[in-house]
Formats: C-alpha cells, sequence, structure tokens
C-alpha cells in the first residue's frame, strides 16, 4: 500500500472518530450528563436518621419528592441539591454529619427524573425543581429566608448557584462544582470545539458574580472529575464575602471524609458566623 494511501486512511479514521464523538454529545447529551437512579441504595435509618417523605409540584406540574430532616437545634435548614447520578439516598453519610454534627435541619429533594420524582432531567427543569424546592420550605414550611442555607456538590453547585442569583437565602455553600458545561466539556473531550455541540450551559461564572449572600466554595484538591482550578476560578469572580476551602487530599465526592473534623468545623462556624 502507497504511503499517500495509508496517510489518507488514516484521516479519514480520524475524521470519523472526530464526528462520531461530536455526534455522540450532540444527539446523547442528557445520557452523558444525567444518571437517575429510581431505587434508593441505602435507608435514613442506617445513618441514625428519621427521614420525613415531602411531595411537592414543580412550576410546570411535575410531582416532585424529598427527603426533610429535623436536627431540632436550630431553626436553619439547609437545602441540599446532590450531583448528576444517583437520588436522595446517595448522600445519606453526609446529611447524617449535616444533621447530627453541624447540627443543621435538612431539605434534600431529586430532580425530575431522579427517585420518586416524575419526569425528565434538563437544565431548565433542574432550575425550576430547585425553585420549588425553595417555594415549599418558605410558602409551606413558612421559613425566614434569612434560615435557608443553599447547597451544591459537584452539578448541584450548578442548581444552587443558579437559585442563589434569584432567591435570597443566608449564606451559598457548593463544593466540587464548576464553572460551566462548556469547561467541563472540554476537560472530557480537550481536542473537540465542544461549544457548537452542546446546549446545556450551566453558566455559574457568570452567575457568580451576581450573588451577594456570603459564599464558601469547597474543593477537594485531588478531584478527578471537576479540576480544582474550575472552583478557584469561580471563587476568584464571586463578590465579598467569600471564602475558599481546599479540602487537602480528597478526591470528588469525600471531602467530608478526608476533611474529618476539620471539615464539621468549617460548616459549622460558615453557617452560623453570617
Amino acid at each position: 500500500m502507497k504511503k499517500k494511501t495509508i496517510i489518507g486512511l488514516f484521516l479519514v479514521l480520524i475524521g470519523l472518530s472526530y464526528f462520531g464523538y461530536a455526534f455522540k454529545i450532540s444527539f446523547q447529551e442528557e445520557e452523558i450528563l444525567y444518571h437517575p437512579k429510581k431505587v434508593f441504595s441505602h435507608a435514613p435509618e442506617q445513618y441514625a436518621l428519621k427521614a420525613q417523605d415531602v411531595f411537592f409540584e414543580a412550576p410546570d406540574h411535575l410531582r416532585l419528592h424529598g427527603w426533610f430532616f429535623e436536627s431540632k437545634k436550630t431553626q436553619k435548614t439547609l437545602l441540599f441539591f446532590h450531583g448528576n447520578g444517583g437520588n436522595v439516598a446517595s448522600n445519606l453519610e453526609l446529611i447524617s454529619i449535616f444533621v447530627q454534627k453541624v447540627h443543621l435541619n435538612v431539605f434534600v429533594i431529586d430532580y425530575r427524573g431522579f427517585g420518586k420524582s416524575e419526569g425528565h432531567p434538563s437544565e431548565t427543569g433542574l432550575y425550576q425543581d430547585a425553585e420549588a424546592a425553595y417555594e415549599y420550605l418558605t410558602q409551606v414550611r413558612k421559613m425566614d429566608k434569612d434560615n435557608i442555607i443553599i447547597f451544591g456538590q459537584s452539578l448541584g453547585g450548578a442548581i444552587a448557584i443558579d437559585l442563589a442569583s434569584k432567591r435570597p437565602a443566608s449564606v451559598l455553600i457548593v463544593e466540587n462544582t464548576f464553572t460551566s458545561a462548556v469547561a467541563m466539556a472540554k476537560v472530557f473531550y480537550p481536542y473537540l470545539p465542544v461549544r457548537l455541540f452542546i446546549k446545556s450551559k450551566f453558566d455559574s461564572l457568570e452567575k457568580m458574580k451576581s450573588i451577594a449572600m456570603p459564599k464558601l466554595i469547597i474543593h477537594a484538591t485531588e478531584d478527578e472529575t471537576v479540576p480544582f482550578q474550575l472552583g478557584k476560578k469561580l471563587f476568584e469572580v464571586a463578590a465579598t464575602p467569600k471564602e475558599f476551602y481546599a479540602v487537602l487530599g480528597a478526591h470528588h465526592g469525600n471531602n467530608y471524609a478526608t476533611g474529618g473534623p476539620s471539615y464539621v468545623e468549617k460548616l459549622k462556624k460558615f453557617t452560623k458566623v453570617f
């Protein structure tokens, strides 16, 4: 086979591979981004927690589900937005720390399509679900905005940031979250012009600039999913008051385990000082 033919075939294969990835990103974006689970892998009782089942309605009339946990030592409630996989049962160990050690009530919800919540996930839909959860706390439970703490992990951080840009609360806490969907896509597909293919925005970088409430940005230094520098960028653009907490040696999803007592003390101080 001639050298030119070999080079030509090689270039064709590269092109096919390139367009194959582009097709996958464009037409399977939701399958790549969201990994909901309907079955609960753990029960609150395993962590000495008692959950109150809560059902509430999204603006587009989907029935959503969440769990409410009472601390009995505070009026403050942490509105918890989990990541892009699992469901409300996937973070019970961390929730037990918030309830039993940080002494906060916790309201954790499942986005549409996750757990017992109806529908299918989408960026706009997840924002609506967050606002519905906030309305449940303020309208049904009659909570004052100054007693609400908005918290999000990973993708949930983007949901938390969007909500904090629209609704007042005591503080905003995000951990291991990213600046935008495009920035994350570039991490996984560095050689593709992903901006041309993906529809999701999750533009947390721009929204963070307008959030006036106190902000705590937590990020694992060894995060293998969301690069540490993306968390630093969120902090850099955020208006004061703000604080950055780097959890040394932690990976994506285990800040609380690696941080240990320091993690608990940081959360205690930040949620009670302001």
